[in-house]
């Protein structure tokens, strides 16, 4: 049978149903420029919603979806961030980040309390520009342009890493691949060891292990997922994508269980050797977990619908 013929197999099966039972809901519209959501501690069907762009002052804005109905919350002015591009909920807080702005004009994190923004990290030359957020229990951590950083209870600290593009965060250890170098690095206080080669530059932490992801390459060129275990720094592949069973991957998100879910241009797939077609989603815009629900947002309209998925 083609490659041609399977994934048409394929998309006729997923646009009658999901592969397997999940619970599927759309619970309201967000901006086109929507770049992340937050769910609220308030409310299972509530989310803070980031706009990346728009606002008063152009610098972009966070709402409140709830209801089905979106509301202004703040603007961003440039001075306390412009272009918000994540956000977190960490222990009934939110946090994000923005990808300018700021005093310095390389982003910063902050804390939203009710309508008020608590600017809680100025980026400057020397960490770059923020680029990803993540927790790790109540430890804040990400991506910036020189390196990764750490953030608990105020106290700050960066880690540099030239050309970083991924971090993860595994039992207080941190872990972080460059882009063009192909190696994945134990960051500490003393400095960076590098622990293997030929790696991957995306990276995510699961439950025990550290997955390691691709959209393109691997066996028949359309992604794939590698398995790397710190306890004995072994890394195992756990599955090569192809055009019928979640090819092209383009984010990877992992739930507290340990399970791996992925989007691509047909839809959300639960991870695996065998990957299983969670959901036909057009056009997924971004995703993301708060540990035991999925959520994100999928189309090009003025309104993108806001969906949440229960593996």
């Amino acid at each position: 049978m083609s490659p041609l013929l399977l994934r048409l197999i394929v998309l006729l099966i997923a646009s009658a149903a999901p592969l397997f039972a999940a619970t599927y809901e759309i619970v309201g519209h967000v901006p086109s420029s929507t770049t992340a959501l937050a769910p609220t501690a308030g409310s299972k069907e509530a989310f803070i919603v980031a706009v990346g762009s728009g606002g008063k002052y152009d610098c972009g804005e966070l709402r409140m979806l709830q209801d089905r109905r979106t509301k202004h919350l703040l603007n961003f002015t440039g001075y306390n961030g412009k272009s918000p591009s994540a956000l977190l909920n960490v222990r009934r807080n939110i946090y994000g980040i923005t990808a300018e702005g700021g005093r310095n004009n390389e982003g910063t994190l902050f804390r939203l309390r009710g309508t008020r923004l608590q600017t809680l990290v100025q980026f400057d030359e020397t960490t770059g520009a923020a680029k990803t957020l993540h927790a790790h229990g109540a430890t804040l951590y990400g991506t910036c342009a020189n390196g990764a950083f750490t953030l608990r209870r105020r106290n700050f600290q960066f880690f540099p890493l030239p050309l970083a593009a991924d971090v993860a965060m595994l039992n207080g250890q941190l872990y972080a691949t460059r882009f063009y170098y192909n190696n994945l690095y134990q960051l500490t206080s003393s400095g960076s060891t590098t622990l293997q080669s030929d790696f991957p530059d995306s990276i995510i932490a699961g439950k025990k292990v550290i997955f390691a992801t691709t959209s393109y390459g691997g066996l028949y060129r359309e992604g794939s997922v590698r398995i790397y275990t710190p306890a004995t720094n072994s890394l195992r592949p756990l599955v090569a994508f192809q055009s019928y069973n979640g090819g092209n991957p383009n984010i990877f998100v992992a739930l507290d269980n340990g399970k791996l879910f992925a989007g691509n241009a047909e839809g959300i797939w639960q991870v695996g050797a065998h990957p299983k077609l969670l959901q036909s989603v057009q056009s997924l815009r971004f995703l993301n977990t708060d540990g035991r629900r999925l959520f994100g947002g999928a189309g090009y309209s003025l309104g993108i619908p806001v969906f949440v998925i229960t593996p």
